[in-house]
């Protein structure tokens, strides 16, 4: 009787939704530009494909995504089994070129965090050929009782299909200074919110800071990047320093704002400022330029990773901030905790116990 009841119920795979955002600095191969496009898959008998990038070139922008159904028996019996993403440059009269790949362990993926992340993309050398910023959502817990049948059926669920979307309708070109794809969002301190959960009075709003593109480095050799955020001048936040990513940096980093509703009521125009500055050892950090954000457009209950021109104190283009931008509200059922409503901007680094 156990025997059967064991085979009458398998175990329930793992839901896992891989958010592909961006990648920065890419090989070109010479060619004047690429478009790029990416496949997915742990069985190779089941690949996914993205959109593609018509207009990021180097620096494609998919804001597209892929859900896969994991057994964790798999997993077990198999922990080396990864996770493949493959970066492709389309080529019009010839076979399409692979630029690179990335692997994940599935282990890694079945955790309950939410968070983004950044590969190396690597060429069948091993040599490094960009970076892939990907966010990795497990939704487990959205399922309350049992898998819906559709999904456990198959190890790579297709999204457009699952959408109803006509999966032989072109892929809709993305436009890297649009990220307009709402995509869930990633909270490092959402546990902890819940946990403390109490009805909103500020709005708690969390800055995703994911990374920039083209920015000037101003004839230095390599520049060092990070961003100042603020709502009042009085209470600034800094990011991390990315000493890497040169002229396209990635931070990963997030700031959390407590945002009064009456603020915005009574001063509409008020806005959220973010500054990229470049590092420099003996000489005042060179602002490279800045973001504006109104405040009123953050007030809304949506999750959404978005695009901004960062501009110069002329106003003219200096390259894009990608940014994730969250509404934490609905993490609170009666009141907002008093360290958070008693600050207009949240140290996130003192918050979680970091130095």
């Amino acid at each position: 009787m156990v025997m059967f009841m064991a085979m009458a119920t398998p175990p329930k795979p793992t839901i896992i939704e891989i958010n592909l955002i961006s990648a920065q600095d890419l090989p070109s191969y010479k060619e004047s530009s690429i478009k790029t496009y990416v496949v997915a898959w742990i069985s190779p008998q089941k690949k996914l494909t993205s959109r593609v990038d018509y207009a990021g070139n180097k620096n494609p922008t998919w804001n597209d995504k892929f859900i896969f159904a994991i057994n964790k028996d798999f997993v077990f019996h198999k922990p080396n089994t990864t996770l493949v993403l493959e970066i492709y440059s389309k080529r019009p009269y010839r076979k399409d070129r692979r630029i690179g790949k990335v692997h994940i362990l599935l282990e890694s993926l079945m955790d309950k965090t939410q968070h983004v992340m950044a590969f190396h993309v690597r060429d069948s050398l091993g040599m490094p050929q960009g970076i892939l910023n990907l966010g990795i959502m497990n939704l487990d817990g959205l399922f309350n009782r049992s898998i819906p049948t559709f999904l456990g059926s198959s190890l790579a669920i297709d999204y457009r299909k699952l959408m109803g979307v006509n999966p032989r309708t072109p892929p809709r070109p993305s436009y890297s200074s649009h990220l307009l794809h709402q995509l869930p969002l990633f909270s490092f301190v959402t546990v902890m919110f819940m946990a403390m959960a109490t009805p909103p009075k500020p709005t708690i709003i969390e800055i995703n800071l994911i990374s920039a593109q083209d920015l000037p480095s101003y004839k230095e050799s390599s520049i060092k990047t990070y961003v100042v955020a603020w709502i009042s001048p009085q209470k600034k936040l800094t990011s991390r320093v990315d000493y890497a990513g040169n002229k396209n940096p990635t931070w990963n980093d997030k700031f959390i704002f407590a945002i009064n509703k009456d603020l915005v009521f009574h001063k509409p125009n008020t806005t959220l400022v973010l500054e990229i500055y470049s590092k420099r050892p003996y000489r005042k950090d060179r602002r490279i330029g800045k973001v504006h954000i109104l405040l009123e457009s953050l007030m809304d209950k949506t999750q959404h990773v978005m695009a901004f021109h960062v501009r110069d104190s002329s106003g003219m283009p200096q390259g894009i901030l990608n940014l994730g931008i969250m509404n934490l509200d609905s993490l609170f059922n009666r009141s907002i905790p008093t360290f958070l409503g008693s600050s207009l901007a949240i140290d996130y680094r003192k918050l979680m116990g970091v130095k």
